[in-house]
């Protein structure tokens, strides 16, 4: 019989450099070094997360990829581990870091091909409904797609927790996915895997579009034959009857089908297609035709209803057109901006936040304005007080505290810091691509 293994988790500490000796040393004068005191007293004074103490009780030591730190595990998928992880010299900088799990990175060389294919499509997209791609790192054999970290839950985690939702918020959200397929698909750029579950719905309510791992470029399709297998990938309970067939031939209108799915699961917490296994999902999705929409809640809209259900017709020559259609479309039914949240009405420290984001290249004009139906020319004019009142700020002669003027020299001396890291990280990922 093996002898169980020790693990010394104030060994593993110290190895891993996650904090310097001192605070080790104040920590273990506090606590002492028993275990699982330490490590307790560690993630209640916030110098530890409970993901980093959970894995030193376990051994592991490393926690640094390039210049970042991980600190918790998000998610897993059929190939693939993310991470939340912060930038080491930027505490506010949060991603997400996104890599292959090492099993299928040595037994499948589709996979890492499929991987590459990702890196290489999202870092072509930008948009507001898209989660962004930072930077890419090889470290040794290992491959990392900086993210976008959206902190919020998927539309999967909503539905499961509150189960079906009110028909304006389901189609708002429904709407912004119809966005980001729009862009994506004007770049000739298909997902193939649409589903609540890659739909990340941010505290601030916007939605954003994830996982590319099974997108493909159309105007690329014979390259990327070469080099990634067609076969039959993606969620039977989200996808078309034609990816199911045939996952080489697919077009925009597969997209606009599983977009239907996703909106039809959101309205009724039920799931579009129903099996045992994989293999008698995706019989049901060949063979059983679709519930319409009213049969499963007659509440909602007839315009709606007919749009879900056009949406997941069998033959994609049914469907609406495009996802430009289907916003046109889902617009009327989609939950309107209150009195309250017109941006104009906004307090200062909302406004200065959205003039930050732009500020900080987080995301352009454009698409901070439109969200909110709020005017470029009024937009540019809070930008504009924004910028004039940090000058004043920073003049000598303001009529400001000493400490409100080193705030506001502080705030700009990283705005123009990270607007230069950015350039920096967006030639890198032209580079690349």
């Amino acid at each position: 019989m093996n002898t169980p293994v020790k693990i010394n988790f104030l060994a593993g500490l110290r190895k891993s450099s996650l904090l310097a000796d001192q605070q080790i040393d104040a920590a273990i004068a506090a606590v002492g070094e028993g275990e699982p005191h330490l490590s307790r007293h560690l993630v209640s004074q916030g110098l530890l997360t409970k993901f980093q103490a959970s894995k030193l009780r376990t051994g592991v030591s490393g926690f640094f990829v390039d210049k970042y730190i991980v600190l918790d595990f998000i998610g897993k998928g059929g190939n693939s581990v993310v991470y939340k992880a912060r930038h080491r010299h930027l505490p506010n900088r949060i991603v997400a870091l996104k890599t292959i799990l090492s099993a299928s990175l040595h037994e499948n060389e589709e996979v890492e091909a499929r991987f590459r294919q990702e890196v290489d499509i999202v870092s072509q997209l930008d948009h507001p409904n898209v989660v962004r791609a930072y930077d890419v790192l090889l470290r040794r054999n290992d491959i990392f797609l900086v993210l976008e970290y959206v902190e919020g839950c998927d539309l999967a985690q909503l539905v499961g927790q509150f189960g079906p939702l009110p028909v304006p918020d389901a189609a708002d959200y429904a709407l912004q996915a119809a966005r980001a397929l729009a862009y994506a698909h004007r770049l000739s750029v298909v997902h193939r895997d649409i589903k609540p579950a890659n739909l990340l719905l941010a505290r601030d309510g916007i939605v954003k579009l994830a996982d590319l791992g099974l997108a493909q470029v159309l105007s690329r399709r014979s390259t990327c034959e070469d080099e990634v297998s067609t076969t039959c990938l993606g969620t039977p309970e989200f996808m078309s009857p034609e990816q199911a067939e045939s996952p080489d031939t697919v077009d925009t209108r597969s997209d606009l089908y599983s977009l239907g799915a996703t909106l039809f699961h959101l309205l009724t917490g039920e799931l579009p297609v129903k099996g045992n296994t994989y293999m008698h999902k995706l019989k049901q999705l060949l063979t059983v035709p679709p519930r319409p929409l009213l049969d499963a809640r007659p509440d909602v809209p007839r315009g709606l209803a007919e749009l879900v259900d056009r949406l997941r017709s069998r033959l994609p020559e049914e469907r609406p057109a495009s996802a430009d259609e289907v916003i046109t479309l889902l617009t009327p039914f989609a939950r309107k901006i209150s009195q309250d949240g017109d941006a104009r009405n906004w307090d200062g420290r909302r406004k200065a936040a959205l003039v930050l984001d732009v500020l900080k290249g987080k995301i352009d004009a454009e698409h901070a304005c439109a969200p909110y139906g709020l005017p470029r020319e009024e937009f540019e004019a809070w930008k504009h007080r924004f910028l004039e009142g940090g000058a004043q700020a920073l003049e000598s002669g303001a009529n400001t505290s000493s400490a409100h003027q080193e705030a506001i020299r502080l705030l700009y001396a990283k705005i123009g810091a990270q607007a230069m890291e950015l350039e920096s990280l967006k030639s890198r990922l032209q580079s690349i691509a």
